[in-house]
């Protein structure tokens, strides 16, 4: 089973190599497999999904959940209608997916290589966690689009609304007066090092004091992180500089990335920061395609090849993490 998703990497990426106007038919093989892995895989899949069972049946029962409101709500929904969690589980995927979709294929210059990003930079494997938050993430991505078009009011609803389902989405808040930020090379690196720093040296007090804010510290003392932090550390703040130096194109997408490093750095060594740090990373998926059509490299083929295996490093170091394996699926009992 295991193979099964090193296998679909290969068909994403195989995807992307295929013109534009001809992914349709990819978009939609991508999007029926990756919900039917996700949509109907066993509720041992996952270190959460048991738990957003108890939730489900607490609720099934009449009695009360401190999650955030949208999560009750749509709980609530799938048990007013007769459902069991199975189909809560088929509803979630389909919340996290479409937006995907949607704006992958609305906005990206490479529609099926942003979804190939999606699945290689782990955000989508670790849906069959974070359920709730996954949720939340799709929410953002679709906001970044507006902030994209300084749409800023449109862009802070969006951000609430993603809150109803995890309260961490405010964290995007600040992102309001990501145009702001001055085009300046020395700027961006400044923002980088220091951030590298205070990552390394102060990350526990920063995030410990995030989490309370939002109610979340309990995650803290759960969760053992620290596993390849010094070569992830090398890896995405080597390749940002390279960013940097050979982007030709750097408005608010670029912006947007630099915020990801930034933050992804100040979260890199704190338990459960990796889970904040997806409101960031998925923007990736958008900035990739355009940084591939917009640089100083010779051949777009060179910088296509580089960020691939950019990102076929993050899928190798992350694989496997959240214990999804064994995996299994109820449609066709795979395990």
């Amino acid at each position: 089973m295991i193979i099964m998703f090193y296998l679909l990497s290969v068909f994403l990426l195989f995807g992307a190599l295929i013109r534009t106007n001809k992914q349709g038919i990819f978009l939609l093989i991508s999007f029926v497999i990756l919900f039917i892995l996700s949509g109907f895989r066993d509720v041992n899949v996952g270190t959460d999904t048991s738990g957003y069972q108890e939730l489900f049946r607490r609720l099934e029962r009449g009695g009360t959940i401190r999650q955030e409101i949208g999560w009750q709500y749509l709980n609530k929904l799938v048990i007013y209608l007769g459902g069991k969690f199975e189909h809560l589980m088929i509803m979630s995927s389909f919340l996290i997916l479409v937006p995907v979709f949607y704006v992958s294929r609305k906005y990206s210059t490479n529609p099926m290589f942003s979804i190939f990003l999606y699945f290689a930079f782990y955000i989508y494997l670790q849906s069959y966690n974070i359920t709730r938050q996954s949720i939340a993430i799709s929410i953002i991505l679709v906001a970044y689009t507006l902030l994209v078009k300084r749409h800023y009011w449109s862009y802070l609803i969006l951000i609430i609304g993603a809150s109803f389902f995890h309260v961490t989405a405010l964290l995007c808040l600040p992102l309001l007066f990501i145009n702001k930020l001055p085009d300046r090379s020395f700027i961006y690196l400044t923002f980088i090092g220091t951030s590298l720093i205070a990552g390394v040296f102060l990350s526990n007090l920063i995030l410990q004091k995030s989490t309370a804010l939002f109610g979340y510290q309990h995650y803290l003392e759960r969760f053992d992180s620290g596993v390849g932090i010094g070569a992830f550390l090398l890896l995405t703040n080597a390749f940002a500089v390279f960013i940097v130096y050979t982007a030709k194109e750097r408005g608010t997408l670029f912006k947007l990335f630099i915020a990801y490093v930034v933050f992804s750095n100040l979260a890199i060594a704190v338990p459960f920061g990796y889970r904040v740090t997806f409101y960031f990373t998925i923007i990736q998926i958008l900035f990739f395609p355009t940084y591939i059509n917009s640089n100083i490299l010779k051949s777009k083929q060179l910088a296509f090849f580089l960020v691939v295996i950019y990102a076929y490093l993050i899928f190798l170091r992350s694989f496997g993490a959240g214990e999804i394996f064994p995996y299994t699926n109820r449609l066709f009992l795979w395990n």
